[in-house]
């Protein structure tokens, strides 16, 4: 019986640890905040066919700076109401910075322009502009 007892909490211990050591990776690696000039700086991660996150929230009239970093592969990204279009280098080569001012209300899909594989037409996200 005291066995039993101490298998059950070294099981609540590891998942203790474990869902701690995913939400701290989880927060700390995406970028969601104001810069002094008050440009909404978001970074989005593209990865096997989806970006995380993939949908971004901001205002009309705030200027905007996506920063796009590849886990794996080279992708792209194309968000065609802004006229953008620019590739994404691989993992550990840089990142890829949009910027824009959301002057229109809306949702807009961004899509991977990049052939990356056979997930790519899958691979979207969308920014949702607010009034």
């Amino acid at each position: 019986m005291k066995f039993l007892s101490s298998l059950g909490r070294m099981g609540l211990i590891l998942v203790l640890v474990v869902f701690g050591i995913s939400s701290c990776t989880l927060t700390s690696s995406f970028i969601d905040k104001l810069a002094e000039d008050g440009t909404h700086i978001i970074q989005i991660e593209a990865e096997r066919f989806q970006f995380i996150p993939s949908q971004i929230r901001v205002r009309q009239g705030e200027r905007v700076r996506l920063i796009f970093r590849s886990r794996d592969t080279t992708h792209g990204v194309a968000i065609p109401e802004y006229q953008i279009r620019k590739d994404i280098p691989p993992r550990g080569k840089g990142e890829t910075i949009v910027e824009f001012t959301a002057d229109k209300i809306g949702s807009f899909t961004y899509r991977c322009s990049h052939l990356c594989g056979a997930g790519h037409a899958m691979m979207r996200g969308i920014i949702v502009v607010e009034p």
